[in-house]
């Protein structure tokens, strides 16, 4: 593993929504920064276009098993949100001084990816959920407390592909990783990937791509999904919300982008 003072992950950001997945592998992502010795921030997006909705006129929300209706109410609808949010907050705050992890706590308003985006300069790992995760992934981490394999890792032998490395043996380090699938554009880079992996103790399959692509890598693990992505946070990859978005939404699996 790299020892390199400029490959080291001083400060994580983790965007955190408005769902139970969040809650369910908040401690993971704690364990992470404690692993890699950084300190973890957790923002809270609240999302304006939820809210404009629920001022629409037609907007309604249908209460189960009495099936009472009732109009849909932005300030209603801002409270639950703030108190989701908060929760998360004490959650993180708890999680972080059990494990000796200093933590802060942010909140803003409009797009989940270009809030998160606009935030990446002061953090080298950024960690986004998915907005929609399917319930037997959500089963198997509640019975094993793992992040879902495989962990899929794209090296192209820069900086931030290095600094992905670390959180690579962190992972393993708490058990989280097991299965790792390391794409690669140039015969070069994988073999530099082999040379920093190749002590691992988990399964590692290496993948030929003709070029890098989000929507390349959607079509690659369209049907076998991974649990995890590594990505490095390059400025062409900052310009690319849409495709970031595509890519959580298609694939389902957290993702990290390194930078």
């Amino acid at each position: 593993m790299t020892n390199d003072i400029e490959n080291k992950i001083d400060h994580i950001l983790v965007s955190l929504r408005l769902d139970s997945y969040s809650m369910l592998i908040m401690r993971q992502i704690v364990v992470l920064a404690e692993k890699l010795n950084a300190n973890l921030c957790g923002m809270f997006v609240e999302d304006s276009d939820l809210l404009r909705i629920a001022n629409l006129p037609f907007s309604r929300e249908v209460i189960f098993p009495a099936a009472n209706v009732r109009k849909l109410d932005s300030a209603a609808m801002l409270r639950h949100i703030r108190s989701h949010a908060e929760k998360l907050r004490q959650m993180m705050a708890e999680y972080a001084r059990l494990s000796n992890v200093a933590c802060s706590f942010r909140t803003a308003e409009g797009s989940v990816i270009d809030e998160v985006l606009g935030e990446s300069n002061d953090f080298q790992l950024i960690i986004l959920m998915p907005e929609k995760y399917s319930s037997r992934r959500k089963m198997q981490v509640e019975n094993t407390g793992q992040l879902i394999n495989p962990v899929v890792l794209f090296y192209d032998g820069s900086s931030q592909a290095k600094k992905s490395v670390r959180v690579i043996h962190s992972l393993i380090e708490n058990n989280n990783l097991q299965y790792l699938k390391v794409l690669t554009t140039h015969a070069d880079n994988e073999l530099s990937a082999r040379q920093y992996l190749k002590l691992l103790s988990v399964k590692v399959d290496f993948i030929h791509i003709d070029h890098y692509s989000i929507n390349d890598i959607v079509s690659m693990f369209s049907t076998d999904k991974p649990g995890l992505m590594i990505l490095p946070l390059e400025k062409k990859l900052m310009e690319q919300g849409r495709e970031i978005k595509y890519l959580l939404d298609a694939l389902s699996c957290v993702l990290l982008l390194v930078r």
